[in-house]
């Protein structure tokens, strides 16, 4: 259910402003979230673990170019 919400959200989002940058992060815990990267073309920013030793804290966008300068 949460997935389905999720990938009409962000087709919304994309079919309204082509142009939006789209920011998903969240505690996604054992989710498999390769779609938001495979389906959506969203990039996955985070390359540690954030959690006892597992990456389960993410950060996705549209735009890394971009986020990549607001963070440095």
């Amino acid at each position: 259910m949460f997935v389905d919400v999720l990938t009409s959200d962000v087709d919304y989002i994309n079919t309204m402003c082509d142009a939006a940058v789209i920011i998903v992060a969240g505690d996604f815990n054992q989710l498999n979230t390769s779609f938001l990267e495979h389906n959506h073309g969203l990039v996955q920013m985070v390359n540690s673990a954030t959690h006892c030793n597992r990456l389960i804290h993410k950060i996705f966008v549209s735009r890394p170019d971009v986020m990549y300068e607001a963070v440095y």
